[in-house]
C-alpha cells in the first residue's frame, strides 16, 4: 500500500517533472528548490526521476516499422470509400 503524501508533496513531485521539462517559472522553481531543500523524500524522488529522464531521453530510438511510414487517403478518412 503506498503511503499518502502531504499536499505539498504532491505537488513539489508534480513541479520536479515539470522542472525537467522546462515548464516551470522561476518562483516556481524557487519554491520547488525550497521544498527540496528541507524535505529528504522528495530530494530522493527528484535524483530518481532525473536519472530515469535522462535514461530515457538517452536512450535511441527504435526505427520506425512499415506500417507507420505508410500514408493513408484523407478522402476516404473522410468520406468512406472512394466509388
Amino acid at each position: 500500500m503506498e503511503a499518502i503524501l502531504p499536499q505539498e508533496c504532491e505537488r513539489a513531485r508534480a513541479r520536479a517533472s515539470q522542472a525537467l521539462d522546462c515548464e516551470l517559472s522561476q518562483l516556481e522553481r524557487a519554491h520547488l528548490r525550497s521544498h527540496l531543500a528541507g524535505c529528504d523524500s522528495c530530494a530522493m524522488f527528484v535524483a530518481e526521476l532525473r536519472e530515469v529522464t535522462h535514461e530515457l531521453r538517452a536512450a535511441p530510438l527504435p526505427p520506425p516499422s512499415l506500417h507507420s511510414l505508410r500514408f493513408s487517403d484523407p478522402v476516404q478518412e473522410t468520406h468512406g470509400r472512394a466509388e
